[in-house]
């Protein structure tokens, strides 16, 4: 299923990820990207403007195979630095989206991937990422769509019906820098955590 699509979702109620991708093609693994002053990019919270990133320390995205975390497997995959994602529910602010959930599309690379962070019967809870279009060139990342991370929970509880709540983070569409390139790129610092589909 495309992103935009949350496909019917798996018989877990979870949403289908892409699982078929191949990842970032090797002659765009060489970039690390962040927001500047003068390329700004703007966060949104289901629609509102929440904050505008303006420096490496508010987002890094790298594709650099020069990036330990993004070698062996992991190559083609993408890294993810953000302060937010610790709001969201993750444990580190540093984030992997695989290669198979990277696919080669008309227009860039469409992603959608799926982190669970909790699945019982009391309490589901997980962040789906999803963008279409997305190029890694070689001044800027471009976006077709905006790079959204959307973390619903649903509460069960007996005798009552499920009661689901969901927030929609936004990386608004835009032109994020190229910070570094090929040789010179410095690995984002952290362990990143990996998507998770159950």
């Amino acid at each position: 299923t495309g992103p935009g699509d949350n496909g019917g979702g798996s018989s877990s109620g979870l949403p289908t990820p892409t699982t078929d991708g191949e990842g970032v093609g090797s002659s765009y693994r060489q970039y690390k990207y962040a927001p500047t002053t003068d390329s700004s990019v703007t966060l949104t919270q289901d629609g509102q403007n929440l904050q505008t990133l303006n420096s490496e320390d508010q987002l890094q995205i790298s594709v650099s195979s020069k990036d330990p975390n993004l070698q062996n497997n992991y190559a083609g995959g993408v890294l993810i630095k953000m302060p937010l994602l610790k709001q969201l529910g993750f444990t580190s602010d540093l984030i992997r989206i695989l290669p198979e959930n990277i696919k080669d599309a008309s227009s860039g690379y469409d992603i959608n991937t799926l982190y669970v962070f909790s699945n019982t019967e009391e309490k589901v809870e997980y962040v789906q990422l999803q963008t279409t279009g997305i190029d890694f060139g070689s001044t800027y990342i471009t976006m077709n769509s905006d790079f959204t991370l959307t973390k619903t929970t649903i509460v069960k509880e007996a005798d009552k019906e499920p009661v689901t709540t969901k927030v929609v983070y936004a990386l608004k569409k835009s032109q994020i820098k190229t910070l570094q390139k090929a040789n010179s790129v410095t690995a984002i610092d952290g362990t990143p955590i990996d998507p998770s589909y159950k």
